[in-house]
């Protein structure tokens, strides 16, 4: 599959108050060929911040379907996978992502589906 916005980088940080309400921000950088494109956001957690800040830098909205993060392998150096099923122009689109960190796995999963639908797009 074609690449057309690749990670280049991302911060995240989360925390609870004393309350149960869990705040989380995130900033992301996502590559376009020679552009680079910057957002930043919150969420009620890191992935939903993280996925917050893709839109921003991205410049709209995609309708999450379904997540799910899988243990690779075992261990304090295991890595994840993450799946994400994207909604966009009444299709659904797959994405996955490895790492050994579950919010940049569930970031690359996300990119992967959006250049999916970007493909998709571009054929129309």
């Amino acid at each position: 599959m074609e690449t057309i916005y690749r990670l280049r980088g991302y911060t995240v940080s989360s925390g609870k108050n004393d309350g149960e309400r869990v705040t989380a921000t995130a900033g992301v950088s996502i590559t376009h060929g020679a552009k680079t494109a910057v957002g930043e956001a919150i969420g009620n957690g890191p992935v939903d911040a993280a996925f917050n800040a893709i839109s921003k830098a991205l410049g709209r909205d995609f309708e999450l379907k379904e997540f799910q993060i899988t243990a690779i392998n075992e261990g304090a150096d295991a890595s994840g996978e993450a799946n994400i099923k994207l909604h966009s122009n009444a299709e659904t689109f797959s994405g996955s992502g490895r790492s050994s960190d579950i919010i940049g796995a569930a970031i690359i999963a996300y990119l992967s589906a959006v250049n999916k639908i970007i493909l998709k797009e571009a054929e129309q």
